[in-house]
Formats: C-alpha cells, structure tokens, sequence
C-alpha cells in the first residue's frame, strides 16, 4: 500500500514545495502453506553409481549422452526408477517493510540588490523499518523406492531433445504425500536443530530514521556568474535487532567471568545444556534477535556551484560539494558470532574470536572538485567536456583487531571479551579518483537534407584511483565510452548503440 500528498504555491516571489508519503509491504514465500503446498525444492540422486559416456561432440556439447552401471550395463535416463528421492527441502519467509517520509523546502526572492538573488531553505525526515522471518528445513526421504506415484504427467523438459522424455519429480505430488503420510519424510535430531538455527539466524530487524535540514543561496552576478551555495545537515539514528551467538554459554562462570574448572583443567558443562547438538545446548548459545544496537551519527555536506555564460552558447562550469554514502542494511543489521578458543587463562593464546556486523558504521564521505565546459549549436548539439577529483575517506574495509574497552562499549560486548579478537567491517582509509569526460551529441542535417533525421551521440570517461587500497573497489571501472548513430522517421525510431568496459 503506498499513498502521498503534495502542496504546491509559487506567485513569483513565494515558491512553497511540500510532501508526504507512506508506504508499507507485507509478504510471505510460504511453499508449505500455499494452495496447493509444496517443497521448495528436493534431492535426488541415480539410485546407483553410473558411469557417463559423451560421445558425438558438436558446438554446444555432447549430442549422445549414454549411463554404465558398474557393471557396464546401460542405464536408462529417462527410467524414473533408476533415481531416488534423498530430501525435501523448505525454504518459508515473512517480511515487511514501512517507509514514511515528509519534506518541505520553501523559497523567496529577492529585489534588494542590484542582481537576482533567492534563498531556500528546507527539510525532510524519513524512516524505514524492515521485518525479516527467515524459516529453512530438511527432510530425508523414507519412503519406497518407487517414486513413480510422485512423478509430473505434465511437464516435461521442451528446449533439449537429449532430456525430453527425462521424468520430473513433482514437488506439489511430493508435499501432498507428505501431508498424508508423515512417514515418507523424516527429521533427524541435527536436522531438527539445524532448522531451528536457521530460524535464530534468518529472523532480522532494523528501523533507521534520518533527518535532514538545508539552506542555499542563489544569485546572478554580472548578468553571466550564477552563484549556488548552500549546506545541508542530516542525523541518522539507526536502531536493529539480529540473532546472537555465543558457544561459551554452556559453561558455568565463575563471579569474576572466568570458567569454572574440575581439577583436571576441563571446564564444567551447565546441567541445562543438554548433550551436544540439542535443542537444550542451541536455546543457550543462540539467541533470537538477541543482539540490539543503537546508533546515532550526523554531519554537514557543504557546495558551492558556479556557472558562468562565456558567450550565450559557451558555458564553464566548477563546483565543489561534500557527499557521502551510505552502507545497506545487510551491512548494518547486527549478527553476531563468538568463537572460544580456550586459552586457560595463558596471557599468549587468544582468547577467542567475535565476528559481528558493524551497526556503527558511518557512511563514507567524499570531496568532490569538478569542473566543465559546454558548448551548445544553433542546430540543437552539444560538446562538452570535463575533469574532476574525488577525494573519498572512511570507505568500508574489512577490520581485524583486540577488543579494546571502547570496542566493547560501541558493539555492546560484555567486559570479559576484553583482548578478544574482533572482525567486523568499519570505516579507515583514503583514496583519491580522478577522472576526465566528455559528451558530444549532433544531428547530422549539416551534409544535407537527406541526412536531417540522423544523429550520432559520444560520451565516455577515463578514471584514475590512487590511495589506500584495502576498501572494497570491486566495481571500480577505470574507462568506458559509448557511442552511435540514432534515426529519426515520424514515428519510428531508430538507435544503434555500442558500450565498452574497461
């Protein structure tokens, strides 16, 4: 469901723009609760080893494919009883997400100086909210050999003629059987726990808020200089919730967090532990959404924006603005793991290892330094071109390090993981892209009149990164270009385009 409402309000001097918008999406993958239920998928398997023989290659592979058994006997591949069913599997999700925003920017002009001036100012606030439930198990297959009875009558592989008559397990069929007779799929103990786990570990939830106030100021200087300078202020609070794990949570502690110790050395198992791998050890050392973080970060984003006309048709351009980026959710929403490694007390082993998503981390910021120049035709082109600096500190890097008393503070750590190792993902390093573009887009009616519906467009750019090097660049791409011809015929028309990668 999503609605919104706008006011608008302009009488030359006056410029009020306002909004509000909500949104909100409930939605579930539940394969084994629809209409009709199924697995979301299975595990099959030949019954017995085979051997495969490819033989007649052409382009796109083999164009006969024959099966052995081991004792070199042909193995029929579309025969449903040479396959077995080994698992069913389930993979069930519920999620909802809330997005509420509202914004107001108000604008006035000016007549007090001898040149054009307005001031806006404005803000906005937005908050998110996402749910995730995460539900995941698996079933061995009990059941006859014979899983004729769960085969599809009605679909059938149609783009290789090599499998067309190959039989498909129906997942609907399989569900159905299932339901009416528990007995063809079973749940070991592991598996039940494994599903459990899955369940600790997929459910997830965060709710960030982000508030966010402007001013600027815009004047026409000499008839040629447009000036736009402003600064915006934003605050970001961030509130999540995801699962905890801590192995350690079945040993008994002594008061001053150490553990408990027979005389031998060996440590002492809570009696409500349970065995190892139950369902008593996992309430222990998982928790639900038992892990919360709340974060709160701000700053300033600064530019200046300069336009000056050198002729009606030349123009320069430079600016200057502080931006930033944020990290995605997936980044954000606390996870943690804890891995023990025992040292006993000796002052050279690590204690032990926690890894954990980093709900503090802030977003990367960056300087950015451009400046252009544009050239408009009297046929209606455009030349341009440009160079630009980036400079981009507090990127994302991967982060390992002793838990210091401020680490356990900002992660919301208990004091006895005081030294331990901590790996998460946080902010540190600098790096610098320059960069040259450029853009160029003409019609082609300057050779003639039959060459008036033609038109050809070439733009690209050559980026150069120097600095640290331990942040994620993965997407980096140093060059690309584009370029082609488009056709213009009243109601038709026609482009050809090329791109390259670097």
């Amino acid at each position: 469901q999503a609605g919104n409402l706008r006011y608008r309000f302009d009488n030359g001097l006056w410029k009020v723009d306002a909004g509000l918008d909500r949104s909100a999406s409930v939605g579930s993958l539940r394969d084994t609760t629809a209409s009709p239920g199924r697995f979301r998928g299975k595990g099959i398997s030949f019954a017995a080893p085979v051997r495969v023989e490819f033989s007649n290659m052409g382009e796109f592979g083999p164009r006969t494919i024959r099966l052995f058994d081991n004792s070199e006997r042909a193995v029929d591949l579309s025969d449903i009883r040479n396959y077995r069913i080994n698992t069913g599997l389930s993979a069930n999700r519920d999620f909802s997400e809330d997005v509420e925003s509202a914004k107001v920017d108000v604008r006035r002009r000016f007549a007090l100086f001898p040149f054009p001036v307005a001031v806006q100012i404005g803000g906005a606030e937005r908050t998110q909210s996402r749910d995730v439930h995460r539900y995941n198990e698996t079933w061995n297959y009990t059941g006859p050999d014979d899983v004729t009875f769960l085969t599809h009558t009605k679909y059938h592989t149609r783009d290789d003629s090599r499998f067309a008559r190959i039989p498909w397990i129906s997942v609907v069929k399989a569900w159905s059987a299932f339901q009416a007779d528990p007995r063809l799929f079973t749940q070991t103990p592991a598996q039940v726990v494994a599903g459990r786990t899955a369940t600790i570990t997929g459910s997830e939830f965060v709710r960030e808020r982000v508030s966010a106030g402007y001013a600027q100021v815009e004047a026409n200087l000499f008839q040629r200089l447009n000036v736009l300078t402003g600064v915006r202020f934003e605050r970001t609070e961030l509130d999540g919730l995801g699962p905890f794990f801590d192995p350690t949570a079945v040993w008994v502690r002594n008061p001053d967090g150490s553990f408990a110790r027979i005389p031998t050395g060996a440590r002492i198992r809570k009696a409500e532990a349970g065995t190892v791998g139950s369902l008593q050890e996992l309430a222990l050392v998982r928790k639900e959404r038992g892990f919360r973080a709340d974060r709160t970060y701000d700053g300033y984003y600064p530019s200046v924006h300069l336009t000056y006309n050198l002729r009606p048709n030349l123009l320069a351009r430079a600016s200057y603005a502080s931006t930033y980026g944020r990290p995605d959710f997936t980044e954000i929403i606390p996870n943690t793991a804890i891995t023990e490694l025992d040292a006993n007390n000796d002052p050279n082993v690590l204690d032990g290892r926690i890894r954990l998503r980093n709900p503090a981390l802030k977003p990367w910021s960056a300087k950015n330094y451009d400046l252009s120049l544009e050239y408009y035709t009297p046929q209606g082109g455009l030349f341009s071109a440009g160079a630009f600096r980036k400079d981009i500190i507090d990127f994302f890097v991967d982060s390992t390090r002793l838990a210091t008393p401020e680490d356990l503070s900002d992660f919301g750590l208990a004091p006895q993981y005081l030294g331990w190792e901590i790996n998460t993902t946080a902010n540190g390093g600098k790096a610098r892209v320059d960069g040259f573009e450029f853009n160029v887009q003409h019609s082609l009616q300057l050779l003639g009149a039959w060459a008036a519906p033609y038109g050809i467009f070439l733009n690209g750019s050559k980026l150069t990164l120097s600095g640290d090097q331990k942040g994620s660049f993965g997407g980096f791409v140093p060059e690309s270009f584009s370029w082609g011809v488009k056709a213009n015929y009243q109601r038709l028309r026609l482009i050809a385009r090329w791109n390259y990668r670097g």
